[in-house]
């Protein structure tokens, strides 16, 4: 049993690394702490590990091939399913790959996408790493797990389960405040703030709050596009005068964020946020 807990850390630690590598070469050097949580753990890859660990020895007398295709599959099939997932959980979708950021004016429509949840070019990725888990990962995971004693075992499960307990209440309540004022903006109408953007708007004038509000917007390209979509929606002819600069800050400067470090991102959110907390018309309401 310590050996499926260890493992279960070591994959989550190691899929983290390696998306947020990937990621931040593929953002020009900007440092990404990738994933859904706050510290460097993403579980999806301790999940998939484990599985394929459990299923390797059901496949170990087909060919090497054969595995990979199997398992890519099945992570793709897990990939979607996460994406479901999250999406009925926060009422928001966390990527798009029919409509992927990769500039500030640039999307791209990955072929044989399926809804935008999974592509082709991402079960390629996933095949890569399968490839790299059977031949290399999972005997280097399992020499270094023999050595470390049983009782230091369940110890380290101890503190990872508590800290991925802490870790997970913090982060799923902080995307479902992301969630909240995201569907608060969209449904903003002509003449009228409703009290709860009026509540969240105002929340964010704090480094922490804001600093808080940056990070899904960091870790998920697509929520700067979805956020800068519902701002520019906001209609110029509105009667409430500070919506239309709301949206010529939101517009102007979101872009900026897929390309700066964190502490020139918080910058840049002060230049959002405070012209528009500052407004007269604002402190009105």
């Amino acid at each position: 049993m310590s050996e499926i807990g260890l493992s279960f850390i070591f994959y989550s630690f190691i899929g983290w690394m390696v998306e947020s590598v990937f990621r931040s070469v593929v953002e020009k050097g900007r440092l990404v702490n990738s994933g859904f949580l706050f510290g460097p753990f993403i579980p999806v890859y301790g999940f998939g590990g484990l599985i394929f660990e459990g299923l390797g020895g059901f496949v170990s007398g087909i060919p090497l091939y054969e595995q990979i295709v199997l398992f890519t599959v099945f992570a793709t099939v897990l990939e979607y399913i996460t994406s479901v997932l999250l999406e009925r959980i926060f009422d928001m979708k966390l990527w798009d790959y029919s409509s992927f950021p990769i500039h500030e004016t640039r999307h791209i429509n990955f072929p044989l996408n399926i809804n935008g949840r999974v592509c082709l070019l991402f079960s390629f990725f996933w095949a890569v790493l399968i490839l790299f888990q059977i031949v290399y990962l999972h005997p280097f995971v399992g020499s270094v797990i023999e050595v470390i004693p049983v009782n230091l075992r369940y110890v380290l499960i101890y503190i990872f389960l508590v800290y991925l307990g802490i870790d997970l209440y913090f982060s799923a309540r902080l995307y479902y405040r992301f969630s909240r004022f995201l569907l608060s903006v969209r449904q903003l109408q002509v003449g009228r703030m409703t009290e709860e953007l009026q509540s969240r708007l105002r929340i964010l004038s704090s480094t922490r709050n804001m600093n808080m509000f940056l990070r899904p917007l960091r870790v998920f390209p697509f929520l700067r596009d979805q956020l800068s979509s519902a701002w520019q929606k906001i209609p110029f002819g509105s009667p409430v005068p500070y919506l239309k600069e709301i949206r010529a800050l939101i517009a102007e400067k979101l872009p900026l964020l897929r390309s700066k470090t964190r502490t020139e991102n918080l910058k840049e959110f002060y230049k959002i946020a405070n012209p528009v907390i500052d407004n007269p018309e604002y402190q009105k309401l």
